[in-house]
């Protein structure tokens, strides 16, 4: 049961996003109400930028960022469920979410370094470098046959990402304005510490709505070197 319940939650990227971003608040309040624990910087691991925005009270609109996360379709039939951005930057049918069809995207851990990576899918125009863990692991990411021929020719251990929503990527550059619509908050709070914010530029982070919403949108549309 627990493996049914744990396999439906990674399935639905809202539900991950919101869930991880409320324990990302609750345990920063017990390390620094009841630890008397003070953070001097922070980094936010991709969608986990939000997490920390929430969790440094940067950003307090929680109820209104879900709302409007859940009215959009950005993780909804955009990048998740039928991933229509990638279809389009493909050349392929879009589909509604109801439909059957074979996934298009997946996404793997590999244990190997950046460089092997990069050569290895020189050859395939539909698997890209998505994330770069650490000097050797990284995750890939983009049509399954073509991420299994990279993982193939590498012969490195990997396994498939837990988690199935196309982003830091070119295929979904589209859906950039859409970012940035969807993360435009008001700050309420400039930390006075140095949070280094973003993987977009790997810059502390200019706190304004506009700079914030940019970043985002900017960090998730590109390869993460975290």
């Amino acid at each position: 049961d627990l493996r049914v319940y744990e396999e439906e939650l990674v399935s639905d990227p809202l539900a991950m996003l919101i869930s991880g971003t409320s324990l990302a608040v609750l345990y920063t309040l017990l390390l620094g109400d009841i630890f008397q624990l003070k953070a001097e910087s922070a980094f936010g691991y991709s969608l986990g930028e939000i997490s920390m925005l929430f969790a440094s009270r940067v950003w307090t609109d929680a109820e209104e960022v879900s709302a409007a996360l859940r009215c959009s379709e950005l993780f909804k039939t955009r990048l998740a469920g039928p991933q229509n951005a990638v279809r389009s930057y493909w050349g392929l049918p879009l589909s509604a979410p109801e439909d059957q069809s074979e996934p298009i995207w997946e996404n793997v851990l590999l244990i190997a370094s950046p460089e092997k990576v990069r050569d290895a899918i020189a050859s395939e125009e539909r698997v890209y470098l998505t994330h770069i863990n650490t000097p050797a692991q990284v995750v890939i990411g983009g049509d399954p046959q073509g991420c299994r021929r990279v993982v193939s020719s590498l012969k490195v251990h990997s396994i498939r990402a837990p988690f199935t929503d196309a982003i830091h990527n070119p295929a979904i550059a589209s859906e950039f304005k859409e970012m940035v619509s969807l993360f435009s908050w008001p700050i309420e709070r400039r930390p006075d510490w140095n949070l280094y914010f973003s993987a977009a530029n790997h810059q502390p982070a200019q706190f304004t709505r506009a700079a914030v919403a940019d970043l985002l949108a900017q960090g998730l549309c590109t390869c993460l070197n975290f």
